[in-house]
This record gives C-alpha cells, sequence and structure tokens, in this order.
C-alpha cells in the first residue's frame, strides 16, 4: 500500500469500483468522491492525474511491512529502553 493519498479505480464486469487511502487528510476525501464521482461520469481526465502521482515507498522497506514483526521489534525497544532508563 502507497503512503501518502491513493485512489484507484477498476472497472471488472460492467462494475463500477473504487478504493483508496486518504492519509491523515479530510480535505483530499472530499476531492477524491468527487473525482471518483467524475469518472463513473465518464470524466477521467483528474482520476488519471491521481494515477500518475509518484508514491514513497513504505517507510522501514520490506521487513517492518509485516505487522506481527514491527510490533515484535517495537516492544523489545521498549523492553530495552524501560531497562536501561
Amino acid at each position: 500500500m502507497p503512503v501518502g493519498t491513493y485512489i484507484a479505480a477498476t472497472k471488472p464486469l460492467g462494475a463500477n469500483r473504487a478504493r483508496g487511502l486518504i492519509a491523515n487528510n479530510m480535505a483530499v476525501s472530499g476531492l477524491a468522491g468527487r473525482i471518483v464521482a467524475e469518472a463513473i461520469r465518464g470524466l477521467h481526465e483528474r482520476l488519471d492525474a491521481f494515477g500518475r502521482i509518484q508514491h514513497r515507498p513504505f517507510p522501514g522497506g520490506n521487513a517492518l511491512r509485516t505487522p506481527l514483526l514491527a510490533l515484535a521489534l517495537a516492544m523489545a525497544w521498549y523492553k530495552l529502553r524501560d531497562a536501561l532508563w
């Protein structure tokens, strides 16, 4: 999953679908709804502009993409920190 604003639209079997992630920005979620509604009506220019946005890679690389591993690392860090201070 990309970091930041992410909107994707697909059209399988003639049904309109949209999915997205609006990270910490409620103003963009309203705009995203309008853009998806325009795409459903056949106006794809603004949705295509979102598709050209380059996203940053996930922070921490592949190792921190696994939630349980990230949780275990965080717990180990705080356990070590509590023991030292």
